[in-house]
């Protein structure tokens, strides 16, 4: 579950941005009936046998998440829930112990997404979330901004009141769009791409439309998503149709139940404008 290292070299100067009013962007539709099938969903469970059985937890962790996001419903075809919970725990106490916090935090977030009802069990200490916070930090600081989208969404989804106190800053979201402008400039269309929108939406909801996937863009992840298929690659197959059930979303409340759709109420551009740079290019 190591986050990906990117150093920003060529960081924004704030001082050079002007007001610019955007149009609205492509809105995605994510249709699920359509888009998974029930040969994933048995695909899925096979791989996840597999994954088990071997001890590659961190992957059976990330795909339930991803199932309990597109379809609740099918969580239990897939998960023991008192076997994987003690597993997550476990992975919890031996990621603190080794103090990768980044682990610690990802992990905590899978824990509350899949299992909502049992999220009070997770028991974050307050020095957990401090060394959380201050790993925040580094990655601000060295310019790591895609490991920094994936840390401050996962403290965000696991403890949001808590997260309302830490003040994200124009040169975060900054930082986040020069290095998805990376992934778009290489045609990089993967998960890496995937998740660095996600976290942009739910860390950014009101620039999102900045930002979010062109209909090309969307077209190519879907093909993507049928590669994935056709490679019979279920373990990636899910945590990517996962984000684009999210990227599709209107708008993403956290709550004690994981996310849930709401209208964006703030999508109407024309009563908005917005801080960018003149030279920016999607």
């Amino acid at each position: 579950m190591a986050l990906e290292s990117y150093f920003n070299k060529d960081r924004i100067n704030i001082k050079n941005l002007s007001l610019k009013k955007l149009e609205r962007r492509f809105q995605p539709v994510f249709d699920l009936a359509k888009e998974i099938t029930d040969d994933d969903y048995e695909g899925l469970k096979k791989e996840l046998a597999e994954y088990r059985q071997v001890g590659s937890l961190a992957l059976v962790f990330t795909a339930l998440e991803s199932v309990k996001i597109l379809n609740s419903d099918k969580l239990s075809q897939f998960t023991w829930p008192d076997i994987d919970w003690k597993a997550m725990r476990n992975e919890l106490v031996s990621s603190r112990k080794a103090k990768s916090w980044s682990d610690v935090s990802i992990i905590a977030r899978e824990m509350k997404l899949t299992f909502p009802e049992k999220s009070a069990k997770i028991r974050l200490t307050q020095d957990d979330w401090e060394k959380m916070r201050q790993t925040l930090e580094g990655y601000r600081a060295n310019g790591n901004w895609h490991a920094f989208s994936q840390h401050a969404l996962a403290m965000k989804i696991t403890l949001p009141k808590k997260f309302s106190a830490i003040e994200l800053q124009p040169d975060d979201f900054l930082g986040m769009i020069e290095q998805l402008k990376e992934y778009r400039n290489n045609k990089q269309m993967d998960r890496s791409f995937s998740a660095l929108l996600v976290a942009i939406k739910i860390l950014f909801p009101e620039r999102f439309d900045e930002v979010g996937p062109t209909n090309d863009e969307w077209y190519i992840m879907k093909e993507k998503l049928k590669d994935l298929r056709k490679m019979n690659f279920m373990i990636s197959f899910f945590p990517y149709a996962a984000d684009m059930k999210i990227l599709a979303m209107e708008g993403i409340k956290i709550t004690k139940n994981g996310l849930e759709e709401t209208q964006n109420t703030k999508r109407n551009l024309q009563e908005q404008s917005f801080s960018l740079p003149e030279t920016r290019k999607f």
